[in-house]
């Protein structure tokens, strides 16, 4: 995989919407406002959720990245915990890492701040990561050394995203 190709970056990044867009139309958007008590659990503490949302989300972000890049494995937040995988395969070339809903306590609570991760992993250093916000249609993404973007959904709209000294780090908790 060669991100320092512009054909490449862009055939990636299709893939990646297209799996967004898809997952939130059929699974995280439907469940969002609509989740009932038996389809919301905890994983190791009470304060920890998990829903059938996000393990569905998880499942089909899998199963379409498998699809597209087969040779390549995959952590997943909520498989990892129900299986308690052994991260014996770090050291090779490359894995994802999927985080299908963030901000699982939000999502429940019918709050707008979560949304889906994906990272491409090449020898533990993250050289691709997409943020996917579902309320709102945006995407945040970065390919290493090719800088930060948004892309809207709505208007199906690209920019790259300039940072100054000005920009301070900031978080929601999960997000």
């Amino acid at each position: 995989m060669e991100i320092s190709n512009i054909k490449f970056r862009n055939y990636f990044l299709s893939i990646i919407k297209n799996i967004f867009c898809n997952v939130s139309n059929k699974i995280i958007l439907p469940y969002y406002n609509n989740l009932k008590s038996f389809e919301i659990d905890t994983k190791e503490d009470d304060k920890d959720f998990v829903t059938v949302a996000d393990k569905k989300t998880e499942n089909y972000i899998e199963e379409k990245l498998s699809e597209n890049f087969d040779h390549i494995k995959i952590i997943g937040e909520e498989s990892f915990f129900e299986k308690n995988t052994k991260f014996n395969f770090l050291d090779e070339n490359y894995y994802w890492t999927i985080d299908p809903i963030d901000g699982t306590k939000n999502y429940i609570n019918s709050n707008e701040n979560f949304c889906s991760m994906i990272s491409l992993i090449f020898k533990k250093n993250p050289i691709a990561s997409f943020i996917y916000f579902p309320i709102d249609q945006d995407m945040i993404f970065a390919f290493r050394n090719f800088g930060t973007h948004h892309y809207d959904f709505k208007k199906n709209y690209q920019t790259k995203l300039l940072l100054n000294d000005k920009f301070k780090s900031f978080g929601t908790g999960g997000t």
